[in-house]
């Protein structure tokens, strides 16, 4: 269970600050609801509100649960020649729809009915559980590791950034692409830790290193771009000239 790790910390550290927090405030989450919690939850903020908060203090037992199953696939192995499947693309994009989906109900049907301070404390309290929750959800649905879903998303931003660097080398980079392609590729060098954090934050894309990518994932990446997203990562609306970033791929690896 230590192994699960989120923006680098345990699961299990996780979880006991949202519980140390909680314990303190008193506000908003509780290990366990009674029946009277219920009802006063449901009438102030319907019951939607109350199933969120429920499944959010049955996180610790829903994660065992699951990773009890995952433990059960054969340990993944990544290839020697780093080529990522489009099946591993499509699970990657469903475990990240999957949350995107369960924070936008957490907003809509809990949040914003929170008024003042609370909503701040609610999200530090909330947050992070909600946030290992719906992943560890999301890969148990796709039946993916750990492992092979941290994989994945390094293979995929590795390529991801390649392309971005080369359509911004290229010059042919339109107005309206301009301000999303340059956050793309610092979210992708923050992801890949191409970047130091000093008076400023500084990002150097440089440091990707082409020998790792193979051309393969190369036109993957150009096939289904639209499900290479995380955060602030959008490419649905960049267009990438195939012919050039192939062109530029050709001493890359197999």
């Amino acid at each position: 269970m230590e192994k699960f790790r989120f923006f680098g910390f345990s699961f299990v550290a996780l979880m006991g600050m949202v519980f140390l927090f909680n314990f303190i405030l008193h506000y908003p989450v509780r290990s366990e609801m009674s029946e009277d919690d219920r009802v006063m939850l449901g009438k102030k903020f319907g019951k939607k509100a109350v199933d969120i908060e429920e499944d959010i203090n049955k996180a610790p037992h829903t994660y065992e649960e699951i990773v009890a199953q995952l433990n059960k696939i054969p340990r993944f192995r990544p290839p020697q020649n780093n080529h990522l499947t489009e099946e591993q693309v499509h699970k990657y994009y469903h475990v990240v729809n999957h949350c995107w989906e369960r924070f936008r109900s957490y907003r809509r049907n809990y949040l914003k009915q929170i008024q003042g301070i609370g909503r701040g404390v609610a999200i530090f309290a909330q947050g992070s559980t909600l946030l290992g929750l719906c992943q560890i959800e999301g890969m148990g649905e796709v039946e993916m590791t750990e492992e092979e879903f941290d994989w994945v998303k390094q293979r995929m931003f590795e390529v991801a950034l390649f392309a971005v660097s080369e359509k911004i080398k290229s010059g042919q980079v339109q107005a309206e692409e301009k301000d999303q392609l340059l956050m793309a590729r610092d979210q992708l060098c923050r992801v890949l830790d191409f970047y130091k954090e000093t008076d400023k934050i500084e990002y150097f894309p440089e440091k990707l290193d082409p020998s790792r990518i193979p051309r393969w994932n190369v036109e993957l990446f150009l096939r289904v771009k639209n499900e290479f997203r995380y955060r602030k990562i959008n490419f649905e609306n960049i267009k990438f000239d195939s012919q050039d970033i192939s062109r530029a791929a050709q001493d890359l690896p197999e």
